[in-house]
């Protein structure tokens, strides 16, 4: 082979699923017939090195640019590129049916001349291989024309082609156009064909009032005008301001009266009907309409049930021969408890208590009887927080489903109106105030040295966050919450005192010291916990119940207590 091909590109396939190779012809090897390749690309991926085919390996060789074409096309020019195009001239060369047979001859007429020592005929042998390998069958239109490989001697005409140019296009403009309005016809039109157009000054002009709400409302003169483009009129300060004054008006609406009023939402364990102040359906409105018409013969009959209960409570008994009113309502003291200034101060067992509290509601009533609690429950908080709460201290108030809503809201005025800072959990007052700060989750609650619960039953986070709070001391009434320490709990009891809740048995866990411990000692479970006695710090309240519904004795030592202080009676500690 001649180096007339050195620096053509061709396309080699190889046997046995090589693949097909594709370089530039850089070196071909007279007496092996190996030839060199390159800036390879094998299955059409570039391999990025040379490399050296073995003849034995090939099975069909082509050339895609002859050497004149390769060189053309590296050289750069700045006129019009040219693509060389091959012409078909000349008779087809036959097609062998097994490539196998043509691999066998290719070796056989290889190792002749070789052996022979004849290099042109090796030569000639590679160029052999062009020769015989497979016509490619290219279908143009109906026909298959077959592609010849060129010869050595052969030259190869080219068809020159030039390259398409790219249009070069002026920035497009659009051109303005008159806008003509709508004329208005002498029936009406139908409601489906109005619509904007997208154009914002056609629609001025057409008295298109669909932007912004609906119908145009509020924004009436928004487009009443054309857009004034050259800005001529003068931009109006005052308006602008007033917008903003209003959203901020707006948002301090929401944030006082309207977000109040979402807050007022029952959660999934609440009960409404245990909470009538805010219960807002309309079976309720009906209800108080009907008390509103028949205002006088309810009134009437709440004055006989009265007294009928008044009647039922009472008997008339004659004591040293004047006649006097006894009730018939009877609480027997089950012990005694000693105040702080060491006068005895009757208790009644928790039965008795529940059942004291309900002849309260029978007697005073609902309302009266919260307002009267929460304000003994303020005293009693406001005499702890005077010995353990420092001065910028937050008040922490947890309340339940159960609360009621007039109590919240009077201890939280309360608290306000003397400046305290209060942060409340569990239930929405309702009512915006000053001081008080409502979260909605437990662990945002601050940690502080007074709690105030007004529910005995806690759910089981805010158990958890009490077992947490290990400086904190917890104001409560009647009985003692679960998860609470009994030794930070300041309870508060109404009328009498009430047995077996002030008196307790805590249990710690036993701590390990530094003493060397035995092996029994080490076997015993861990779980093993210590209990000591422990006096719960308690106050009694008067509620404005009778005292004459204890008995004598009770009467009279409740009496003297009471006497000697105001409201709030404290026990000794002893």
């Amino acid at each position: 082979m001649g180096d007339n091909y050195i620096g053509s590109v061709i396309s080699v396939e190889c046997v046995g699923g090589g693949g097909v190779y594709q370089g530039k012809l850089t070196a071909v090897d007279p007496k092996s017939g190996n030839i060199t390749l390159a800036n390879v690309f094998k299955e059409g991926i570039p391999l990025g090195k040379c490399v050296t085919l073995n003849s034995n390996d090939i099975s069909s060789l082509k050339v895609l640019k002859s050497p004149a074409t390769a060189k053309l096309a590296d050289q750069p020019s700045s006129s019009k590129q040219c693509t060389i195009m091959p012409c078909s001239n000349g008779s087809p060369v036959q097609k062998t049916s097994n490539s196998r047979k043509n691999t066998k001859e290719i070796r056989n007429t290889r190792d002749k001349f070789i052996g022979n020592g004849k290099e042109n005929d090796a030569g000639r042998a590679i160029l052999d291989q062009f020769r015989i390998s497979p016509q490619k069958e290219v279908k143009t239109k109906n026909k298959l024309a077959p592609i010849r490989m060129p010869t050595e001697d052969e030259i190869i005409p080219v068809d020159i082609a030039p390259t398409p140019q790219f249009r070069n296009f002026e920035p497009q403009i659009p051109r303005p156009t008159a806008l003509d309005e709508v004329s208005q016809g002498a029936k009406k039109p139908s409601k489906k064909g109005q619509g904007p157009s997208g154009i914002p000054l056609l629609d001025a002009l057409n008295a298109y009032k669909g932007y912004g709400r609906r119908n145009g409302r509020n924004n009436g003169d928004t487009l009443h005008a054309p857009i004034d483009f050259d800005l001529e009129a003068d931009f109006d300060f005052a308006a602008n301001l007033e917008l903003f004054r209003k959203e901020e008006d707006d948002d301090e609406f929401f944030e006082k009266v309207e977000k109040l009023k979402m807050s007022q939402n029952f959660a999934h364990y609440e009960n409404i009907v245990e909470d009538e102040g805010r219960v807002t359906s309309w079976t309720n409105i009906l209800a108080k309409r009907a008390e509103l018409g028949n205002g006088h013969v309810e009134e009437q009959h709440s004055v006989s049930s009265n007294t009928h209960t008044e009647e039922d409570d009472t008997e008339l008994t004659m004591i040293n021969g004047r006649a006097t009113s006894t009730s018939k309502i009877r609480f027997e003291s089950s012990s005694f408890e000693k105040s702080s200034t060491g006068l005895p101060v009757p208790a009644i067992s928790a039965i008795d208590k529940k059942s004291l509290i309900e002849e309260c509601v029978k007697r005073m009533g609902q309302e009266a009887l919260d307002t009267a609690v929460t304000d003994r429950f303020f005293c009693w908080a406001s005499d702890v927080a005077g010995r353990y709460r420092e001065k910028d201290d937050v008040v922490v108030v947890i309340a339940s489903s159960t609360t009621s809503l007039r109590s919240l809201r009077r201890l939280l005025t309360h608290f306000d109106n003397r400046g305290v800072a209060s942060c409340v959990y569990g239930k929405y007052p309702g009512e915006a105030f000053r001081n008080v700060r409502v979260v909605e989750r437990i662990d945002e609650l601050p940690k502080n040295k007074l709690v105030c619960l007004l529910s005995s039953k806690v759910c089981q986070d805010v158990s958890f966050w009490l077992k947490q709070q290990n400086s904190a001391h917890f104001v409560c009434i009647e009985t003692i919450p679960e998860g609470v320490d009994p030794r930070r709990v300041h309870l508060l009891m109404l009328c009498v005192a009430t047995a077996g809740v002030r008196h307790v048995s805590h249990e710690e866990e036993p701590k390990a010291g530094m003493r060397r411990m035995t092996f029994e000692e080490l076997c015993k479970p861990t779980t093993q916990k210590r209990s000591s006695p422990i006096v719960v710090d308690c106050a009694v309240a008067d509620i404005g119940a009778p005292f004459s519904w204890l008995d004598d004795s009770s009467h009279s030592f409740l009496t003297a207590a009471f006497r000697a202080s105001d409201f709030l009676i404290r026990l000794s500690s002893n």
